[in-house]
């Protein structure tokens, strides 16, 4: 159906609700895919579409000659957009609420109250995918101080879980601390991050109502470690990696330049008559008058340099 997609029987139509400019979602998910690209260490998605994350195109919905709104086909959470179907040992599962396990802090009950479990082979029993995920919670609860990535690493990629702080960071995704993102395994023991749901990004309020200060500590590099126990772990053990790891994404994946030409290279397939026509439509959509790509982009260069402020700063200390 769509370039890299491949044939496949399930999709997603979204309504983009908290979003008017449709765009916040799907961009943000290919920033990461680049990312995930990069990093070029999880071979198991080179395959997937972009790069295991969301992807989707704009379209507009006529039933019968009349208009029902402007949405985004997208790729669905299911099994081949994270390259997997092959192997009894793959295991997706999502962060549902903000917990003490979904921190990286407690065991998790994998029933949906903190993770949910999202595929697996119908063989594999759900206490083996929470044994599991369990282990490689603890590896990060019983290891600290210096080596402490040799003995993590055998549970958890630490390099997705750095690029993924630093992804929640510079677009202010609030919502993706300790909730929303994505861990998957391929051989039922190491799992990775995966950035998802990602319309509450660039500042923009989960409910699409407000926006956050360009400022706002949570989502600062220090704000995450101090909720995230494996955030915490990065930033205090892994401070030069973290450090240079971020300042080569915001020279390039993570500029100012490229996530302009991610936005509006999206966007331009939207006409202006019909995003008017969708507003006529849902007149209760939040930020129809606010949330433009000028806004975008103006919010992203304010965070740019907060966040790259904090980076100066921990070189310093």
């Amino acid at each position: 159906l769509y370039v890299g997609w491949g044939t496949q029987k399930k999709y997603c139509i979204k309504a983009n609700f908290v979003d008017s400019s449709h765009a916040i979602n799907i961009c943000s998910a290919r920033l990461w895919a680049q990312m995930v690209e990069d990093r070029n260490e999880n071979h198991a998605v080179e395959d997937a579409p972009n790069c295991g994350a969301v992807d989707g195109f704009p379209i507009m919905i006529v039933l019968n000659g009349k208009f029902f709104g402007l949405y985004t086909f997208n790729i669905p959470k299911d099994a081949w957009t994270y390259g997997m179907g092959n192997e009894t040992t793959e295991y997706v599962v999502t962060a549902e609420a903000e917990t003490q396990p979904t921190y990286f802090k407690a065991d998790a009950e994998l029933d949906g109250s903190d993770f949910k479990l999202e595929y697996a082979d119908d063989n594999v029993s759900l206490s083996t995918i929470k044994t599991s995920l369990n282990n490689a919670i603890n590896s990060v609860l019983n290891t600290s101080g210096e080596g402490w990535e040799t003995t993590v690493n055998q549970y958890v990629d630490v390099n997705s879980a750095m690029d993924y702080m630093i992804l929640i960071s510079l677009l202010a995704d609030d919502d993706g601390i300790g909730h929303n993102y994505i861990l998957t395994t391929y051989d039922g023991v190491k799992w990775w991050f995966n950035a998802y749901d990602l319309d509450a990004t660039f500042g923009n309020h989960w409910t699409g109502s407000s926006y956050l200060s360009v400022n706002h500590e949570r989502t600062t590099l220090l704000g995450i470690a101090r909720t995230m126990l494996i955030m915490h772990r990065i930033y205090n053990l892994s401070k030069s990696d973290l450090i240079a790891r971020y300042k080569y994404l915001r020279a390039g994946i993570m500029s100012e330049e490229n996530v302009y030409e991610t936005l509006y290279n999206f966007a331009v397939r939207i006409p202006e008559e019909v995003r008017q026509a969708d507003f006529s439509l849902y007149p209760t959509i939040p930020g129809t008058s606010t949330e433009t790509l000028a806004r975008i982009m103006d919010y992203y260069r304010m965070r740019c340099k907060a966040i790259d402020a904090e980076i100066a700063s921990m070189e310093n200390t």
